[in-house]
């Protein structure tokens, strides 16, 4: 069992969770040994279920969700990655998600067990499931209560290296839960022989029946509950960041996975979700993204010193920006230079990434010297890959640099080597996006001094520089 060019495999930085559709990756009826599994395996094709592999990739261990239907190929798949299972988590109680009994309605009355926790139990590995559903799982797959440990709101479940949350989420039923993967700031570095790779540099929530792409599970059913699921809804999406990737337990929908700001914005079920508690209580504590303050430290670091910022930049995603205040003048070609500065300043960058992004390959679709309009298509020559994949690494980051332009007064500060340079005037003449620094023509020195942004100040006769923001657009 290995992946295709259909499996989604999602890059939270660190941490890859792949998407194994029943009857493609797992449980494919066409390969199946004999017919009674084959019958069983044409069920789990018609379900659609996912089953998700998390994986953190420095320790190369494994985290099952909803492992179920084909529990030997879902080993197969992790032992072609060259990784460890180390556990289970089932996000509900439901057979086709936690395995045991089928209901004898569904099967003409013939006697079906699925193979799924006691599986796992077989093993001996650790397995994971709401207060409320662990009960179930255990009496439907007739495992001991020893074997199941329950995951209450909030609960820590450790992949290898990396700390994932899990959180309540009653509705489908009174145990349900999801699992928060957060973003580790590594993204875009997923190495992959098969399949689609698909940032994810909010984080990612598996969210198994409770929330889907365009829907929500049923509340229809025994122990399901319309406004314990209403409630769920609200909580999740106004507590998670618009761009954290929701992976649901059913491929339901033309496409296998959205974000949390795709879901306020187009869910029916979640915006009568956000309707009926606007006050939903928060969300347990959870490991929330980084990249923000990584970025404000690396250009603190790298170059801002003690300088009082003047542009802010936050949140490069998707190959698209929301511009707003821009200094008056300012062009394209402007934006194109700060935004190199910024990413050539971020450490966790591999080096095939920034070079890809200099200031000659970042273009925004029109002519350099036209003037910034309120949204601007980020574009890259002959690679349109690298923003998306330095999007994954900039995620939500906030950070500071002077912006000068041509032609601009400014005061030299801060230099070290030449100490006499201090408090001399100059005229910005250009930008070397190469070295990230201007050239400054200095009153009295012959030639152009390349100089760092925080070896800069406006003069003092300029007007205070304009801050714009950046911001992203799904």
């Amino acid at each position: 069992m290995v992946a295709s060019s259909k499996t989604q495999i999602i890059d939270t930085g660190g941490v890859v969770l792949h998407q194994l559709l029943c009857g493609r990756e797992i449980a494919d009826p066409a390969a199946a040994k004999e017919h009674g599994q084959k019958k069983v395996w044409e069920f789990a094709k018609g379900m659609k279920n996912f089953v998700y592999l998390v994986v953190d990739a420095r320790s190369k261990k494994a985290l099952v969700i909803d492992g179920c239907w084909d529990v030997d190929g879902i080993f197969q798949y992790a032992d072609h990655l060259g990784v460890e299972i180390m556990g289970v988590l089932y996000t509900h109680s439901h057979f086709d998600h936690a395995g045991g009994n089928v209901p004898p309605q569904m099967t003409g009355g013939i006697p079906v067990q699925l193979p799924g926790a006691q599986s796992f139990a077989a093993l001996g590995l650790p397995i994971w499931a709401g207060a409320s559903d662990a009960d179930a799982i255990i009496q439907q797959c007739q495992i001991s209560k020893d074997a199941v440990t329950s995951a209450a709101d909030g609960a820590e479940v450790k992949v290898g290296n990396a700390l994932c949350t899990a959180f309540a989420t009653p509705g489908h039923t009174p145990g349900s839960i999801c699992l928060h993967v957060p973003c580790a700031a590594d993204s875009g570095k997923a190495q992959i022989s098969a399949g689609t790779l698909v940032p994810a540099g909010e984080g990612a929530l598996v969210t198994g029946d409770t929330l889907f792409v365009d829907n929500c599970g049923r509340v229809d059913l025994p122990g399901s509950n319309p406004r314990d699921m209403y409630k769920s809804l609200s909580r999740l999406c106004q507590g998670l960041p618009a761009g954290c990737r929701v992976l649901p337990g059913h491929d339901y929908s033309p496409v296998p996975h959205c974000t949390v700001g795709t879901a306020r914005e187009t869910n029916q079920m979640v915006l009568m979700g956000l309707r009926s508690f606007a006050s939903p209580g928060r969300l347990p504590p959870y490991q929330e993204c980084t990249c923000s303050l990584q970025m404000s430290s690396a250009f603190i670091r790298s170059m801002i010193g003690d300088a009082q910022p003047s542009v802010t930049i936050t949140s490069l995603s998707g190959g698209r920006v929301q511009i707003f205040g821009a200094p008056d003048g300012a062009t394209i070609g402007d934006l194109s230079k700060v935004l190199y500065v910024l990413l050539r300043a971020v450490p966790q960058i591999s080096a095939r990434n920034r070079k890809l992004c200099n200031a000659q390959e970042l273009t925004f679709g029109e002519e350099e010297g036209k003037p910034l309009t309120e949204s601007q298509e980020i574009q890259t020559l002959g690679s349109p890959p690298s923003v998306s994949l330095l999007s994954a690494d900039l995620a939500r980051e906030e950070g500071h640099v002077l912006w000068f332009n041509i032609g601009a007064e400014v005061m030299v500060q801060g230099l070290k080597g030449n100490p006499e340079l201090n408090g001399k005037r100059g005229k910005i003449q250009n930008f070397d996006g190469m070295k990230g620094r201007y050239g400054v023509q200095i009153g009295g020195v012959d030639g152009l001094k390349g100089l760092k942004p925080a070896n800069l100040s406006p003069a003092s006769k300029d007007p205070p520089v304009p801050s714009f923001d950046v911001e992203e657009v799904d």
